[in-house]
């Protein structure tokens, strides 16, 4: 079975193109080396992961999140088991949102 969790976060600071994509290609590296897939949207200093893989090493990643300084009032709002993975292609997916994008979701 597969463990996953998803959370919400706010940004302490509002981020630049540049930040948000240095933060993604550090994310998949070390993504991929602990067997971690997922999601990460960002709208407005807002973000919103997915993080799925062995229970132990994404637990393991989210306390790491939560003691980030970049990272205020992280909650999670879902976790669980599934059969498979829901990003079993992606070490980490990436969407800087729109508010029409977010209203779609």
């Amino acid at each position: 079975r597969m463990f996953y969790l998803v959370y919400v976060s706010y940004a302490v600071r509002s981020l630049s193109e540049n930040e948000l994509i240095q933060i993604l290609m550090a994310s998949r590296e070390n993504n991929k080396a602990m067997g971690i897939t997922g999601m990460l949207l960002y709208l407005q200093e807002r973000f919103i992961q997915v993080l799925e893989g062995n229970e132990h090493q994404v637990r393991q990643l989210y306390t790491k999140i939560t003691q980030d300084p970049l990272h205020k009032k992280v909650t999670v709002i879902l976790e669980g088991t599934s059969k498979h993975r829901m990003f079993k292609d992606w070490s980490m997916g990436f969407k800087n949102l729109s508010h029409t994008d977010f209203t779609r979701l």
